[in-house]
């Protein structure tokens, strides 16, 4: 009689370990149904409305090619609250687009971004655009160093820049720069412009003033590899951005890059990519730009 007692108490164990594994399976809810993915980033520097709309792959399934998960056929409108803008579908550019003639991006204005489908999703998102007042660049520094790697004598260009943070109020910043000289080939002699990126760590071109409110911050260190001598005829001009971003383009590059820091690694834990899009997936976010150069004798 003990050992049927002992196996019928065993078995009632048994049969709750199976319920409350059931409860957790139950608990998590997988959709294998694909979201809307809306990617847009407004700025009064901008020369046109750019919507980028895709659909997630299927959670469950066959896995689909990225032609097939483009929408094509989306209803697709940017608005002030005043103004409404309908965008259409380019193919060479896999974006829907509208005239910024149309509807102006304005600093301190907020947008409207609403996208539909023929199957009844519907996704939206609204954004502020940033100020650029009370934020200016201080200073604008350029440098070389020869170096040498392996035997190969190359140039190191440096860039680098301060700026004025506006302060008592939350400002995001995103910083690029880059150098632009003039080449000539042919006769008659046809001139041409060059855009070189110059490059950093990546963490570091994404800023926050949340320790740095209202005083001067520094950038990171800009660089550009060349040959020495180098073969870039001067004058040319190194140019400097700064992007005032609204909180969610910060947070959601922010969000990719930790993404892809973990990259195919296993055993990393997987990264929340941050969206601002009701009713789906991605990004509708502004930026403000200001540009400084200096050119180089």
């Amino acid at each position: 009689m003990k050992l049927h007692r002992y196996i019928l108490a065993g078995l009632m164990l048994f049969a709750a370990a199976l319920q409350s594994c059931e409860k957790e399976v139950a608990d998590f809810d997988i959709s294998t149904k694909p979201m809307l993915v809306a990617t847009a980033f407004i700025s009064p520097q901008d020369t046109a409305l750019a919507v980028e709309v895709k659909r997630t792959q299927p959670a469950i399934g066959k896995q689909l090619q990225e032609e097939e998960l483009r929408v094509k056929d989306a209803t697709v409108t940017i608005s002030d609250g005043t103004n409404t803008v309908q965008l259409t579908y380019n193919t060479a550019w896999n974006k829907y687009f509208g005239s910024i003639k149309a509807l102006p991006v304005v600093a301190n204005k907020s947008y409207f971004l609403k996208v539909t489908t023929p199957a009844g999703e519907k996704a939206e998102a609204t954004c502020t655009v940033p100020s650029r007042e009370g934020i200016q660049v201080t200073e604008l520094n350029y440098n070389t160093r020869a170096a040498e790697s392996y035997g190969y004598k190359f140039l190191e260009h440096k860039i680098d820049f301060k700026w004025q943070d506006k302060p008592g109020i939350e400002n995001y910043y995103h910083l690029t720069s880059y150098r632009t000289y003039s080449v000539s080939y042919g006769y008659p002699p046809i001139v041409e412009k060059q855009h070189e990126s110059a490059y950093t760590d990546s963490e570091k071109i994404f800023v926050s003033d949340a320790k740095h409110d209202g005083k001067v911050i520094q950038s990171p260190e800009f660089k550009i590899t060349s040959m020495d001598p180098d073969v870039v005829p001067k004058p040319f001009v190194v140019t400097a951005i700064i992007s005032v971003t609204d909180k969610p383009y910060y947070l959601y590059h922010k969000s990719v890059m930790e993404q892809e820091s973990v990259g195919g690694n296993p055993f990393a834990e997987p990264k929340r990519i941050y969206t601002n899009i009701q009713g789906g997936l991605g990004v509708f976010a502004a930026y403000n730009q200001i540009k400084v150069q200096k050119q180089i004798q």
